[in-house]
């Protein structure tokens, strides 16, 4: 495939290098809100992933060792440079992924209280005794560093859900190597230029880019000890039985369905509210997501669907980087591509085959 020669391609991190990954195998990125080309990710091997993981073990020998007040010292300096950054990720991830930057500035905020909390580390990973647990018997738990764990996160959160895990592994002395999902690459990139200015030592943060045969190798490799995944349900599965097979420890959180009941007694505005930015917020491609409202009682019923149709009218749908609307408080931005698109205007007309009624177009 050819690429346009001025869109970024975008980089591996090693042991505290950039690297230029090896493949012939690129996926192009497009700004969802424009359809422009804006990066192209690199479908790493699997040789390039385990000299990652090589790497992230070799520091794990050192990292481990250090005390944990020393391991967070980086961990203060990564929350002063995302937040003196947070507009600028916030941008980006509107760029690439498409939600409103609403969405993205709470991300952004999220991640960051998630660095806030993983400096407390020297607090919280300490163990717990119990003396007289029974007769003649004291208990002890210890809490102590693994080895490299591997974190596989979604499209939709790029930069919140990969720190859920990564401050605390590190701060509590592991060792860690990212693969970002191929389709939103640039955010966690920026993040990493800012991981490489707290001068965290070489390879205890790495960052793969790829798709299937990096995170497979994530799941095999026996210097591995954990994988943390956010994705599909299937793709959840998959990563529990893998993980499970070789005894890693996993994390695996795949789809939500979620169902919204409004009682009889509920107060009206604050429903629709919320209903409203359930739905439509990051264009529904969130767990957050509501998938079914159900009303109870007839009344309640009718006030709802009214409601709630009002709202959706008001809802605008644009590029979220469009200056005109750019800070408007309820706007939802495009899914994340035409495939994706396509695949919600299906189960529309599934549903109104099976007897359903289109009652409006949300920002229409």
């Amino acid at each position: 495939m050819a690429f346009p020669d001025l869109i970024r391609t975008a980089r591996n991190y090693l042991d505290r290098n950039w690297v230029e990954s090896q493949t012939t195998s690129f996926l192009e990125v497009h700004n969802p809100g424009t359809g422009a080309a804006i990066a192209r990710t690199p479908m790493s091997t699997a040789s390039e992933c385990a000299l990652a993981i090589d790497v992230a073990d070799r520091a794990f020998q050192d990292w481990r060792c250090t005390s944990a007040t020393r391991r967070v010292q980086p961990l203060f300096r990564l929350a002063a440079l995302m937040r003196e950054n947070e507009e600028k990720i916030a941008r980006l991830i509107t760029e690439e992924m498409g939600k409103s930057l609403a969405d993205a500035r709470a991300e952004i905020k999220r991640a960051i209280e998630n660095v806030e909390v993983a400096c407390g580390m020297p607090v919280l990973q300490q163990g717990d005794k119990l003396i007289g647990a029974s007769f003649d018997i004291d208990g002890e738990v210890l809490r102590l560093p693994r080895g490299v764990y591997t974190v596989i996160p979604p499209f939709n959160f790029p930069a919140m859900v990969p720190f859920w895990f990564l401050p605390y592994a590190l701060g509590s002395g592991n060792t860690v190597v990212v693969k970002p999902s191929e389709r939103v690459p640039l955010t966690m990139q920026l993040i990493t230029e800012l991981i490489d200015r707290t001068n965290l030592p070489p390879g205890v943060f790495n960052l793969v880019n790829g798709g299937k045969e990096v995170a497979e190798t994530f799941m095999t490799h026996p210097k591995v000890v954990g994988v943390s995944m956010v994705g599909s349900s299937r793709v959840a599965k998959i990563v529990a039985q893998t993980c499970a097979q070789d005894g890693k420890r996993f994390q695996a959180m795949g789809g939500a369905k979620n169902h919204l009941v409004v009682m009889p007694d509920a107060k009206l505005a604050d429903v629709v509210r919320n209903m409203t930015t359930s739905c439509y917020g990051c264009a529904g491609q969130r767990c957050m997501a509501s998938s079914a409202i159900i009303a109870v009682g007839d009344e309640m019923y009718r006030k709802v669907c009214d409601g709630f149709i009002e709202a959706s009218k008001n809802v605008i749908v644009a590029n979220p980087l469009d200056p005109a609307v750019a800070e408007e408080p309820m706007l939802m931005g495009p899914v994340i591509s035409a495939k994706a698109k396509q695949s919600i205007l299906d189960l529309v007309e599934v549903g109104i085959a099976e007897g359903a009624r289109s009652l409006t177009i949300a920002g229409m």
